[in-house]
């Protein structure tokens, strides 16, 4: 298991909505295939690895406090 699928399953878990948009690099989408120019590893490595999480203004400050205390229990090893 990614420690993406870790966190999203940590998140989740708690009813904290993730999502994963842009999975696939433009360069690697069927519509741009030999299209672009370049390589980017870097941008490779990041899209395995970016999840979206709740960041919205319209968030009470209760849901932003959960959702930031979710975010630090993860990273601390704590579920």
């Amino acid at each position: 298991m990614s420690r993406r699928d870790a966190r999203r399953g940590h998140f989740v878990s708690l009813g904290i909505e993730t999502s994963i948009q842009h999975p696939v690099l433009m360069s690697d989408q069927p519509a741009f295939q030999g299209k672009l120019r370049g390589n980017s590893p870097r941008a490779a490595r990041l899209v395995q690895k970016i999840l979206c999480i709740p960041e919205r203004e319209k968030l009470s400050d209760d849901d932003q406090t959960f959702v930031i205390n979710a975010v630090k229990a993860f990273f601390r090893g704590r579920s």
